[in-house]
């Protein structure tokens, strides 16, 4: 419908779902980490130093992991006040460190969060990166799935093919 105006509020989802009769929904989470980050240093003067610019990155880097792991929080906040709305954790396994991004899993998964999800056009990494491997460890230890976005969206990546194709799980 056109002519209703959306808030967007978890109320509106609910009442919608109900006057539905849709009796679950996933939130799968997902923070433009790499997006964010590009803008956020374009909007800033970098040091001309390489070494004062790496930090000044790896701050930024790790300010938008922060900001993923608050989204995944709010997301489970959800959860707890509506069982019926399942959380799918947000992952960045470029920008986390291991220790990081096996934390954010098992801290979420331990709180009820239903599985992880990952963007890998949004990551521009290969599913088969090595710095996914500890996600995939952590999540079949833990017994939980992945979502992830697939196809051949965006620009190719270093192997002149696109970050999503399926072929790299």
């Amino acid at each position: 419908r056109t002519d209703v105006t959306r808030n967007g509020t978890i109320e509106e989802l609910t009442g919608i779902m109900a006057g539905a009769t849709i009796t679950h929904a996933v939130q799968l989470m997902y923070t433009p980490t790499r997006f964010m980050v590009e803008a956020r240093l374009k909007s800033q003067e970098l040091p001309s130093d390489p070494a004062e610019r790496d930090a000044v990155v790896r701050e930024v880097q790790a300010m938008m992991v922060q900001r993923m792991i608050g989204n995944n929080e709010w997301a489970l906040e959800v959860s707890a006040k509506h069982a019926n709305l399942f959380t799918f954790a947000g992952l960045d396994p470029v920008y986390m460190d291991e220790a990081t991004l096996v934390g954010e899993i098992e801290d979420k998964v331990a709180r009820g969060a239903r599985g992880v999800k990952i963007v890998p056009l949004a990551l521009a990494a290969y599913v088969d990166d090595p710095r996914f491997m500890p996600m995939y460890e952590t999540i079949a230890r833990l017994g939980v799935p992945i979502v992830s976005q697939a196809g051949a969206g965006g620009e190719p990546g270093d192997r002149g093919d696109h970050y999503g194709r399926p072929k790299y799980f």
